[in-house]
């Protein structure tokens, strides 16, 4: 089997798993529904900000929960130990599943777009992209590095904690303290960042886009370093 026919064949696995899952039903729809209540609920004196930040929240839950459980499934069930006799390449079997996951986080986040009924311009789209792959691989960091499925589950529950309540009171931090300016370069406000210029028809922030590459370029190299530690053994790369 060629690596393009195996990632193919993982694509349409991975398809089939998800479309008999409820638990990923959910969490694909939650946070556009959550989103719907607390918009229909309220007002926030920061629109676009609280727009981008539920951006966030749909790439963190669908995308870093998701890449995170099903990385750690198919490890607890010996998938991966069945494909050191397999032809495909662990690093291709790990691009299908990060392809598919952020059409997955790409498809909640449309949802909340949807329901946010605001204008919007085509740096939003780069934004969320970007960050839908971003927060993939740190899924698939936690997939890898977790010793359990319980362990991970709680790990990947506390990131997604984590990078969306940091988003929230991000706005309302001093902009002289210590941990605004530290904040300002972590993955979850440099995605916020520059989808809210998106949102507000900004010029494109380069240093932003930057930034952002520049997370996605390390999670790349920490991946290829942990595959290599934990599958070199006589499975193909």
């Amino acid at each position: 089997m060629t690596p393009l026919k195996g990632m193919w064949v993982m694509e349409r696995h991975m398809a089939r798993d998800w479309l008999r899952n409820r638990t990923l039903w959910i969490m694909l729809l939650l946070p556009t529904g959550i989103f719907w209540a607390v918009l229909h609920t309220g007002t926030s004196p920061h629109r676009r900000w609280f727009v981008a930040s539920w951006l966030l929240f749909a790439q963190v839950m669908t995308g870093l929960m998701i890449a995170a459980s099903y990385w750690l499934e198919e490890r607890e069930q010996g998938t991966w130990q069945a494909l050191r006799v397999s032809s495909v390449p662990i690093g291709w079997i790990m691009g299908a599943q990060a392809v598919f996951v952020g059409l997955l986080a790409a498809v909640s986040q449309a949802g909340v777009l949807m329901v946010s009924c605001g204008p919007w311009h085509g740096s939003l789209g780069l934004g969320m992209v970007l960050g839908g792959f971003v927060f993939t691989g740190f899924g698939l960091l936690i997939g890898i590095t977790s010793p359990a499925q319980r362990t991970g589950s709680l790990l990947a529950a506390a990131a997604m904690i984590v990078f969306f309540l940091s988003a929230l009171i991000w706005p309302g931090l001093g902009e002289n303290t210590g941990i605004h300016s530290w904040l300002s370069w972590s993955p979850a406000i440099v995605t916020v960042r520059v989808m809210r210029a998106g949102l507000q028809g900004s010029p494109l922030s380069w240093t932003m886009i930057g930034a952002m590459v520049g997370w996605g370029s390390l999670i790349i190299a920490l991946l290829i370093c942990l595959l290599h530690r934990e599958y070199h053994r006589g499975l193909p790369m």
